[in-house]
């Protein structure tokens, strides 16, 4: 995998750049975080490996102050997109992942706000993610966070 293809956003997709890539967003909806912060989660994350960019930003989302309505508003998104979907092997399983997915990420919803912000909102993000599946490398998350703190055009995280 490229660096940029980490970042790179996708068309109909649960998040984009906005704001010449200080800001990542649900389209046409909340602010999901600044780049500031992303970083910063990035940093703490990479000496034990990082997530696929989608889940740590699901898990962001989650720890917002209006997580559980902005979590609502991608699953009903990506129902709607599943149901579109032509009848295939895989979509009889994608759905129950879909739904341990976001039971998981309406349980940090619910955890108390003090815990989702500043200092503990990072502490909390790497105890989520300390031992999940399919982490990228120390080694590639080390050399994807330059890459990210590069003053890279925003284009190149669009696709």
């Amino acid at each position: 995998m490229q660096n940029e293809e980490y970042f790179k956003s996708y068309r109909d997709y649960f998040w984009q750049w906005e704001e010449n890539g200080e800001v990542l967003a649900i389209p046409y909806g909340k602010t999901i975080a600044y780049r500031s912060l992303v970083e910063q989660v990035l940093e703490r994350l990479q000496p034990n490996g990082i997530p696929v960019f989608g889940s740590l930003l699901l898990a962001v989302i989650a720890t917002n102050h209006s997580g559980a309505e902005s979590l609502h508003a991608i699953r009903k998104k990506l129902d709607a997109q599943l149901a579109a979907l032509p009848m295939e092997h895989g979509k009889k399983e994608f759905p129950g992942l879909l739904l341990h997915a976001f039971n998981f990420l309406d349980k940090i919803t619910n955890i108390p706000e003090e815990y989702k912000t500043g200092e503990k909102k990072i502490l909390l993000l790497q105890a989520i993610f300390e031992k999940a599946h399919k982490l990228i490398g120390t080694e590639q998350a080390k050399s994807i966070l330059y890459t990210f703190k590069q003053a890279m055009p925003p284009h190149i995280f669009s696709g």
